[in-house]
């Protein structure tokens, strides 16, 4: 096994669970003893690192919603989530799943399209994965290595809109498809702040990179799509570098979202990277990393809607991930139950935090569904 001291330098969602080094021998229920206490990490943290009970994590979650809100607020705003593998598919579950909830309950205007009445171009959140559609039931891992058409199905999916923002989700902050996409949103913010594109309705990108590694623990390695841009940045010296590697554009993100903060500027660029520590099962980020990425998405786009559509979102449409679930209906005796557990608390701060609802109870209710993902 690798010694703590050799695994410091690796990224923490490919490091060894020191809680689950003997899970491969312990019995079935003692296997869920230990799964149970690693998922508890993602609320409790993993070393000095920030995690979701920090303060700053939950600054990060604010700046996150607003970011969702300005677009949404636009007439012609979209939310696309991307990733490869499992996050791109969470990314399209979530967004078909808030489409849906939206049309039922009336809240989107019906201007002709599909059989709901309303333009698929006009559905405030959309998606990109890696390898197309095809890749949501069938892994194919070229693709995830490609920031180039990565950049092409961004543009693909919102050819109708001029407010975009961008949420990649890479758990590893390590997937070359998503760094593409948030290097050129990056790339376009800066061109648009100086003033060097002026074209008629042309794009106004934000973006939100979700991973769970400290960003200087982003995958170092060069990208190998972008090995022509070390010519180009020996030739341009004293321009800014181009970004060679997935560390470089988290760096990047990073740097700019500092700025935005420093100078009280609208929020256009945030890193959310909560750490959650290691998997129970080594680098399978399905696992902590998936859920995590469901509970912040439902979070951030929860709220955010609420915040666009009003009381007549939160009255008429229920926790949208309810759906899928059985234990759609939360009575208080449910409720009750859970309301000392560290998770449970940990999500009533970051909605105090974030000022979502009106009271405790209501905030109880909607981050239930989230909660019992981890148990």
């Amino acid at each position: 096994m690798t010694s703590i001291s050799n695994e410091i330098h690796l990224p923490v969602t490919e490091r060894a669970n020191n809680l689950s080094t003997s899970i491969d021998v312990a019995s079935s229920i003692n296997m869920i003893r230990i799964l149970r206490q690693c998922d508890q990490q993602i609320f409790t943290g993993y070393l000095d690192y920030p995690c979701l009970s920090d303060a700053a994590i939950h600054l990060k979650i604010k700046s996150s919603i607003q970011t969702v809100v300005n677009v949404l607020s636009t007439t012609d705003g979209k939310v696309v989530m991307s990733g490869s593998g499992t996050s791109g598919r969470l990314g399209m579950l979530i967004a078909r799943d808030l489409n849906a909830s939206l049309l039922q309950s009336g809240l989107l205007p019906s201007n002709g399209g599909d059989d709901d009445g309303v333009s698929m171009d006009s559905l405030p959140f959309g998606y990109t994965i890696s390898g197309g559609d095809a890749a949501i039931l069938l892994s194919d891992e070229l693709p995830e290595d490609d920031p180039i058409t990565a950049v092409h199905d961004l543009h693909n999916c919102t050819l109708h809109n001029t407010n975009v923002c961008l949420i990649g989700i890479t758990c590893g902050l390590s997937a070359p498809y998503v760094a593409g996409q948030v290097d050129y949103i990056l790339d376009t913010i800066e061109d648009q702040a100086e003033g060097t594109t002026k074209k008629d309705n042309e794009t106004r990108y934000s973006t939100i990179m979700m991973g769970f590694n400290p960003d200087v623990l982003a995958r170092e390695k060069p990208i190998e799509l972008w090995k022509h841009r070390q010519q180009e940045n020996k030739k341009n010296e004293n321009k800014q570098k181009k970004s060679m590697s997935v560390r470089d554009v988290v760096l990047r993100l990073h740097a700019m979202e500092k700025q935005q903060q420093l100078e009280s500027l609208e929020s256009k660029a945030v890193l959310l990277n909560p750490v959650v520590g290691p998997e129970s099962i080594c680098a399978s980020s399905r696992m902590k990393g998936g859920s995590i990425t469901k509970i912040l998405l439902d979070i951030v786009l929860t709220i955010a809607c609420k915040q666009v559509y009003g009381m007549k979102y939160n009255q008429e449409l229920k926790f949208h991930s309810s759906k899928m679930s059985t234990n759609a209906s939360i009575s208080a005796e449910s409720i009750s139950v859970i309301q000392s557990s560290t998770p449970l608390t940990v999500l009533e701060e970051i909605a105090t935090t974030v000022s979502m609802y009106d009271s405790v109870s209501d905030s109880k209710n909607n981050y239930f569904y989230s909660f019992i993902l981890i148990f």
